[in-house]
């Protein structure tokens, strides 16, 4: 892992911890790597611990944790890029700092870090990531409240190389809500239980066509709802998963229940820590996951016959719902 193997290359700065108010158990979350675009070889790379890389100006940057991060946690407030080698304990160290834009997948467990102007050619930069301290609630945490033990840091050079076409980033192209329903219908086989039929409801009243994921978004999802607003999303829930919306209508894949739902099979997905679908499960996702495991007893066709198993969605299915939610859960009209 990114920070047990290389403390020796990163700069750890111990810092104390503030409030944990939803903590389960877990262990702190650890950076798996850093990505950006290498002027060596025009694609994502990890970076260097030595801080080696020579990275092209326009690249974003990609931080991969091993645990299911706390969205509220990934802001541009929990982190420092700028051009001065200088040590940063908090945020407020970064007075020099670039302006970016964050955004987090929870598919792949991965803040990306795009930049909003081009890093000067030939400079040398150091991104510094920001456990919290006592008195702010700056700094990253996993989904169940377990903070950074310690700030970590990574520098890069900025390649003074004119970048090549293809080593441009720009923003991929979202999926519309169609491509999504026809992932959930083809890859998923969620229409099997959650369709609209004429004699049951389907399971939390959901229905997974598109006319459903567009009543999906905003909604509330059902045994999340908690309190008097029970029915209201809310953006800084006390604890994580309360009253999570089963689609961010702000776009915020991290903090969509339907998301979560697909995550709480038990898979292996790359760099994972050890129990984390446990906890996930414990204390976030009610009920099965989705699609349900293979339960042949328990999971039966309209006609009373035993469903045949069902695999876990797969990371490519997973991340192009991601996708689709980061874009803010688009919908071309329909004839």
């Amino acid at each position: 892992m990114f920070l047990s193997g290389a403390l020796a290359c990163f700069s750890a700065v111990g810092c104390d911890v503030g409030r944990d108010p939803y903590v389960y158990g877990g262990p702190a979350p650890q950076v798996l790597e850093v990505l950006a675009r290498e002027a060596a070889t025009a694609a994502p790379s990890a970076l260097d611990p030595e801080g080696s890389s020579v990275v092209f100006s326009g690249s974003a940057l990609r931080v991969r944790f091993d645990r299911y991060m706390d969205p509220q946690s990934m802001i541009r407030q929990s982190y420092c890029l700028q051009p001065d080698p200088a040590v940063v304990v908090g945020f407020e160290d970064c007075t020099q700092g670039v302006f970016t834009a964050p955004s987090y997948d929870p598919v792949t467990r991965t803040l990306s870090v795009h930049l909003d102007e081009r890093l000067v050619a030939g400079n040398l930069y150091t991104l510094t990531l920001l456990a919290p301290r006592e008195g702010t609630d700056f700094g990253f945490r996993a989904f169940d409240g377990v903070a950074f033990e310690a700030n970590v840091s990574v520098s890069f050079t900025v390649a003074a190389d004119v970048e090549p076409p293809e080593a441009v980033e720009g923003p991929a192209e979202a999926p519309d809500c169609a491509d999504v329903a026809e992932t959930i219908k083809t890859e998923l086989s969620c229409l099997t239980c959650h369709v609209v039929d004429d004699e049951t409801a389907p399971p939390a009243g959901l229905t997974l066509n598109r006319e459903g994921l567009i009543a999906a978004i905003g909604r509330t999802a059902h045994g999340t709802s908690v309190g008097a607003a029970a029915h209201e999303s809310q953006e800084r829930p006390e604890r994580f998963g309360s009253n999570m919306p089963l689609i961010d209508e702000k776009g915020s894949a991290g903090n969509s229940y339907l998301l979560y739902k697909l995550l709480a099979h038990e898979q292996a997905l790359d760099g994972l820590a050890d129990g984390e679908t446990e906890r996930l499960r414990a204390s976030v996702v009610v009920g099965l996951p989705m699609p349900p495991p293979s339960e042949p007893a328990r999971q039966f066709d309209s006609e009373g016959n035993p469903l045949p198993p069902r695999e876990p969605a797969s990371p490519e299915a997973m991340s192009l719902i991601s996708r689709w939610i980061s874009a803010g859960a688009p919908c071309a009209a329909t004839d």
